[in-house]
């Protein structure tokens, strides 16, 4: 491959063309260039291309999964990143094609260009992510964020009042709101959820029958024992639903013939008859991904949920 760098002839016509040349100019064929080292090159670049463009494909899916599961500037986020991804892989079947055909030159496919359109995007896509984990925070860096002794710009503020007595009811008042948002994330439960479908075999085709949907509730040890009750966008969950105790949670079968794209649910402990003292989730997943999912922070996303939401309480 270093004869293909540091020659000009080699660098700057295709495999094919040179080996054209080779064929019909006698005088060129008297030069006897390393066409082998060129071909070498072309083999090497078109395993690397290659393997490039399955990552770039694999990354696709993922990034796509996270554009379904998100929105406002995150989604525009994942979507600059989907962008780039695809930039880097259409660079990649270029040179895999252009390698694998010998139809591109060396200089084309490894040039300036090309090279500085692929660290264009590479470097997109390693900003794009950074400021994608900048923005994604977890619950309990949340929490911390928005306590007295946090730094978030929503964070709790210690009593101005001059009085003793006034003040410190204050400050416990924020103490006791804290130690119950740090509460609700201890608890904090997770879902999982299966499709169930009847599938039948034809000779000429497989027909599946959408009969509804499992979910898999799973609560931590400490929340082992409270009431718990749920409402969704599955319409028929306060009707068909058959639950049944599992290790560490419920398994709830819904019945339904007909499925939402995303499944949305607003689950709570019930911890007393007074409002605002059950903890309070909010979930959502893509109904075609099976995967174990955390409740969402984001309290605009909450609203759109509960806005999703269809059926009556259950209660398991």
């Amino acid at each position: 491959m270093g004869a293909v760098k540091g020659n000009q002839t080699l660098r700057s016509h295709s495999l094919r063309a040179i080996s054209q040349l080779i064929k019909d100019d006698a005088d060129f064929k008297k030069r006897r260039l390393p066409v082998n080292d060129l071909r070498y090159f072309n083999r090497w670049l078109a395993r690397t291309a290659s393997l490039g463009l399955i990552g770039a494909g694999f990354e696709s899916i993922r990034i796509v999964r996270n554009i379904n599961n998100s929105s406002g500037r995150e989604r525009v986020l994942h979507v600059t990143s989907l962008l780039s991804i695809l930039s880097q892989g259409g660079i990649s079947l270029v040179q895999a094609l252009g390698a694998s055909f010998g139809r591109l030159s060396a200089n084309f496919m490894v040039g300036g260009v090309v090279t500085g359109m692929l660290l264009v995007a590479t470097i997109t896509y390693i900003i794009v992510n950074i400021s994608i984990n900048k923005l994604k925070k977890g619950a309990y860096e949340i929490w911390l964020s928005e306590t007295p002794w946090g730094v978030g710009k929503n964070r709790a503020e210690w009593s101005t009042k001059s009085g003793l007595l006034e003040s410190a009811r204050e400050n416990q008042q924020v103490v006791s709101e804290a130690i119950a948002k740090l509460e609700t994330i201890v608890k904090q439960p997770t879902i999982s959820h299966e499709v169930i479908e009847k599938v039948t075999a034809y000779p000429q085709y497989t027909h599946k029958e959408t009969l509804g949907i499992k979910l898999n509730i799973q609560v931590p040890e400490q929340a082992t024992g409270l009431p718990i009750r749920l409402k969704s966008n599955l319409e028929t969950l306060d009707e068909s639903a058959k639950i049944a105790r599992s290790e560490n949670g419920y398994f709830v079968d819904v019945s339904t013939k007909e499925l939402p794209q995303y499944l949305s649910i607003n689950l709570e402990y019930q911890l007393g008859d007074e409002q605002g003292k059950n903890h309070a989730y909010w979930f959502q997943h893509a109904v075609k991904q099976s995967a174990s999912y955390s409740s969402i922070i984001d309290t605009d996303k909450q609203k759109k949920i509960d806005a999703s939401i269809t059926s009556d309480w259950l209660v398991l």
